[in-house]
């Protein structure tokens, strides 16, 4: 049978017509092919009126499973935790998670997890939203909105505009947005970025609160205003510090390190990618270990015999020991947040290539971080071939007093967002 199909398929009419017909079944079935008619993320949570009159802080965000609680929802649950220490009824609801159960995240094991439709309650309350076709979800005058995530606070600020028309409130109940990067620019132009885009506006309506001066400095310059807004500065994990060197100039590992999240694009992987191969196909170096931490992909060959190695999303303690043993550390973020990495790796002593963004410039803020002014593959390249050729310079020790507060800052101090209730409660009225 199949020496018959490949004689057949070898007949130019045979071979034509069923070129015709594909084609033809093809152009079907794009036509009945749906367009996009709706953002599924942004899908609005309808409310009602609950039968329980209390304060209330609740948190919308995403997801609450262990696997995605880093980063941005790790912060938001710090802020969270911290504001909510005002407030004996807390509750959080998850836009995106369909379900939840305490073994998906044992931290909230001592929370009631309610459905939508259930009976409003006090106390800790998790409410799973993914599915939420013709539920709703109970609210109370007293109820006070933080999200993060341009979708979270699309959805909560619909369901304060019906918070206000429920109870007849003269004016809304501010909601409190944890703005953590300028998230239009995740999207290319379309109804993403027009729908993230729009909620930096109305601001009278919101608590801003920036992840960083420097965000906070980039809208400002990009003409937002904010009547109410505040910023915290990052600090170092406080599991990454207790495994800090005690000389961060000893001698290394030729080892070069790179955050690699094929994944995001603003993290530019495969510039890095770019950069490295020409690095290696110019300086032809040797006795080199390239390997790339944040998320799993398979080997990269870069030329020269080199291998681009992933280690996947590492432990606190195996990150620690990686930042401590290599000499060079490549992490880009094309956005106007600083990002973590650069900073975790300055703080370890490595030799660390970034890049800029508008007035983001990360080398102000530890002698060991060089920045390109624009990325591309040559301007990291260039930068990498400058350092690896120090590797064999002496080394001299680090004097960061009075030189680089920031940097001394992020390493001694301890990140407390205690602050946050205080200028919440002061505000929010």
């Amino acid at each position: 049978m199949r020496k018959i199909v490949s004689f057949a398929l070898r007949q130019p009419k045979i071979n034509a017509y069923l070129r015709r017909l594909y084609s033809e079944v093809r152009s079907a079935a794009d036509a009945v092919t749906h367009p996009a008619t709706a953002v599924p993320e942004a899908t609005p949570i309808d409310t009602r009126r609950s039968d329980q009159e209390f304060s209330r802080l609740t948190l919308l965000v995403p997801a609450l499973s262990v696997q995605h609680v880093f980063g941005g929802i790790a912060t938001a649950l710090q802020v969270f935790t911290a504001i909510g220490e005002s407030y004996t009824n807390l509750r959080i609801v998850l836009t995106d998670e369909a379900g939840f159960t305490h073994d998906k995240n044992p931290a909230f094991s001592g929370w009631s997890i309610k459905e939508l439709d259930d009976d409003d309650a006090e106390g800790k309350v998790i409410v799973p939203a993914g599915d939420r076709w013709s539920k709703t979800l109970p609210i109370c005058a007293g109820d006070v909105f933080v999200t993060t995530s341009w979708w979270t606070t699309s959805i909560a600020a619909r369901i304060q505009a019906e918070q206000q028309t429920m109870f007849l409130l003269p004016k809304p109940q501010k909601y409190i947005y944890l703005i953590q990067d300028y998230e239009p620019g995740f999207y290319p132009w379309s109804a993403r970025y027009a729908l993230a885009e729009a909620t930096y506006h109305k601001a009278e309506n919101f608590l801003a609160i920036f992840n960083t001066s420097i965000l906070k400095d980039f809208f400002q310059s990009e003409g937002y205003e904010f009547p109410l807004a505040t910023h915290f500065e990052p600090t170092l994990h406080p599991q990454l510090k207790i495994r800090l060197p005690s000389d961060p100039s000893a001698k290394r590992q030729k080892k070069i390190i790179i955050y690699g999240r094929p994944g995001v694009e603003r993290n530019a992987f495969p510039i890095i990618v770019m950069a490295l191969k020409n690095w290696i196909a110019e300086a032809k170096p040797e006795g080199w270990t390239i390997v790339s931490a944040g998320e799993a992909h398979p080997p990269v060959d870069l030329g020269g015999g080199y291998t681009l190695t992933s280690l996947g999303k590492l432990s606190i303690e195996g990150y620690a020991a990686e930042l401590s043993s290599a000499f060079i550390g490549v992490s880009l973020m094309i956005s106007p947040h600083p990002s973590y990495p650069p900073l975790e790796m300055s703080a370890f002593g490595v030799q660390v290539i970034t890049n800029k963004y508008k007035s983001k410039d990360l080398a102000q803020f530890s002698p060991d971080i060089s920045t390109v002014d624009f990325v591309s593959p040559e301007s990291v390249a260039s930068l990498l071939g400058d350092l690896a050729q120090a590797y064999d310079l002496p080394s001299t020790p680090r004097s960061l007093a009075g030189d680089y507060p920031e940097l001394t800052t992020y390493t001694d101090s301890d990140q407390d967002f205690r602050w946050l209730r205080a200028w919440v409660d002061e505000n929010r009225l």
